[in-house]
């Protein structure tokens, strides 16, 4: 037993991170398994402005956070738990909270907006004049009629991506407010 407890003490003289089972978990995490590593669904691969990135990133960490470790039952009863967050001064239960926001963001933000908006803005550049060798920047509309139905088209595409802009900080308001809870 004497060699046993040197040894044993020997092993615990080493630095936590030199252990070789840390080390182990260290390499996995570097290679395999990336968990400091987001990488956003609906963002193409190609440059994109911080404004744009940081949401997408924020609702992608809630997004595997659902997907991932917070769905089984066996894991967290949401319901017993009473973990409640206050949204739009009603008490609301956090899991349905996070339901909220994850179905907002995959089924309403990135399909129908994106969709209405692409359709609004096809819209403001169909109604643009045109000239021979294709768009006219100087932008001479024939009719006063035809200015102003550009300008009520842009006006409208405009509004739309203002309420598009102003429900993503809401929602990203109400992710910062369920933070603490994003823990198994």
């Amino acid at each position: 037993m004497k060699i046993f407890d040197k040894i044993t003490d020997l092993y615990y003289e080493v630095p936590y991170d030199w252990r070789p089972e840390n080390i182990w978990y260290s390499f996995k995490c570097r290679f395999w398994k990336k968990y400091t590593t987001i990488k956003p669904r609906y963002l193409s691969h190609k440059w994109t402005d911080r404004c744009e990135l940081m949401p997408h990133m924020i609702f992608e960490i809630l997004s595997q956070f659902i997907e991932k470790e917070c769905c089984p039952p066996e894991i967290v009863d949401w319901k017993a738990s009473g973990h409640m967050v206050v949204v739009n001064g009603k008490e609301v239960n956090i899991r349905d909270e996070m339901q909220y926001l994850y179905d907002w963001w995959h089924k309403q933000y990135n399909v129908e907006y994106a969709q209405k908006q692409n359709e609004l803005w096809e819209d403001v550049f169909n109604n643009i004049p045109r000239t021979s060798k294709g768009v006219n920047w100087k932008w001479k509309f024939e009719t006063q009629e035809q200015a102003d139905n550009y300008h009520e088209i842009s006006n409208i595409a405009h509004e739309y991506d203002s309420f598009i802009e102003k429900t993503l900080h809401e929602n990203l308001h109400r992710v910062v407010n369920i933070i603490p809870y994003l823990w198994t």
